[in-house]
């Protein structure tokens, strides 16, 4: 068995003893969560997902944070939706570029800081450094890019499991355990 295979077996079993289990071994990491005592969602057998948490924080007034907020954008006569798609670090690893785009032209001033983390040869993407990003064809290219990606995503009726989960949903951050 794979490690993933024992976690889906035991989640299918019982999400409490699931939770516990993983509230348990968090306790041996560095992350924030291994210092609370306690966490009020161990003895919930629900399976929430993003949406869930979402309503979660709206009715306790809280309220999702306002960089989960899709703003529109218009490119060349089309309108497309940006926001941040999983943690709400202006320098997370895992941002698309859409959401680099998102945050420079949203928060130029943490955008401006990103940049200022990158050195010769680091870059936060992949052979782009966020100074070549932001030349306005580059950030056209970018929301053409997105715009069409978007239009074939409505467009696809898949029968795959793969192609039908949602982008955001799928790989997270361990980095900051966000």
């Amino acid at each position: 068995f794979t490690l993933d295979q024992k976690l889906n077996i035991l989640l299918d079993a019982n999400v409490k003893a699931f939770n516990n289990l993983v509230f348990e071994f968090l306790k041996t990491t560095d992350y924030p969560l291994a210092k609370e005592k306690t966490f009020p969602l161990l003895e919930n057998d629900e399976v929430l997902v993003r949406d869930d948490i979402f309503k979660i924080l709206e009715e306790s007034g809280v309220g999702v944070p306002a960089y989960y907020k899709k703003i529109e954008f218009e490119f060349n006569g089309k309108i497309g939706q940006y926001a941040r798609s999983r943690s709400g670090c202006f320098f997370c690893f895992f941002q698309q570029k859409i959401e680099w785009v998102w945050l420079f032209e949203q928060h130029p001033d943490l955008y401006k800081k990103a940049m200022e983390y990158e050195k010769d040869g680091y870059t936060w993407g992949q052979q782009e450094s966020l100074e070549e990003l932001i030349k306005p064809e580059r950030i056209a290219a970018i929301k053409d890019e997105y715009i069409k990606r978007m239009e074939r995503k409505s467009k696809a009726k898949s029968p795959y499991l793969m192609d039908i989960l949602d982008d955001a949903e799928g790989e997270g951050c361990s980095a900051c355990f966000i």
